[in-house]
């Protein structure tokens, strides 16, 4: 993570950028993205790479959704200063990919697994810790992003507050996308999914510290 007093900035595949993790500090807004936001992100996406039924895209086409504006965080994680929403979303469809393959009795890719959770270590104490790629600690998101990651069912997931019902509703729009542009074909969806983690990009802007961002780019998502 860059420590000087200078910005950096990177293009960045789904796949890069989920070989961190990230933290939404408490100080920001909650998930407020509608079904029709996840929908036109993963639609926009699919027509991209599915333009001719007929003809697969080029291994040098490269599809950009955005930025995401972070800084190092005490923990050794990211703060995600600005990108939230689009974050969480990516998160959730890899979470869906991952239940989709599951429910077709289709092991999902270790890789896969990986995009949701894995291991750090804790630079203040060297010790290994489990984590997921995107945690929320704005009270309002009750660990939901935590309990989809998990694997935990859907129905039992409390959706007592506003962002917990905006969470769970993304969700299951990813997962409706997935059954409705391909079949529950497991082989179709691991196409997709490796489309989705290794063109479609990112620009990550990263700051010194959270003041400067705040300062430079204000407190956005």
């Amino acid at each position: 993570m860059n420590t000087t007093s200078k910005i950096e900035s990177h293009d960045l595949t789904v796949d890069k950028v989920f070989s961190d993790f990230y933290t939404v500090p408490n100080y920001q807004r909650e998930f407020v993205w509608q079904p029709e936001n996840v929908e036109k992100l993963l639609e926009d996406v699919f027509n991209e790479f599915y333009r001719d039924e007929d003809e697969e895209p080029s291994s040098s086409q490269e599809y950009f959704i955005g930025s995401i504006v972070v800084c190092p965080y005490h923990d050794g994680t990211f703060e995600l200063i600005d990108g939230q929403q689009r974050l969480t979303t990516i998160f959730l469809l890899l979470c869906a990919i991952r239940d989709a393959l599951q429910q077709e009795s289709s092991s999902p890719p270790d890789t896969l697994r990986r995009y949701i959770t894995d291991t750090s270590m804790d630079p203040r104490t060297g010790d290994d810790v489990n984590r997921y790629r995107i945690v929320l600690q704005y009270e309002d998101s009750r660990n939901v992003l935590e309990q989809i990651g998990g694997n935990a069912r859907i129905d039992t997931i409390p959706q007592d507050t506003g962002s917990t019902r905006n969470i769970i509703a993304a969700y299951e729009t990813a997962k409706g996308f997935l059954a409705e542009r391909f079949d529950k074909d497991p082989k179709q969806i691991k196409s997709f999914l490796a489309k989705f983690t290794s063109r479609v990009k990112l620009i990550r802007i990263e700051t010194p510290n959270r003041a400067y961002a705040l300062k430079i780019f204000g407190n956005h998502q």
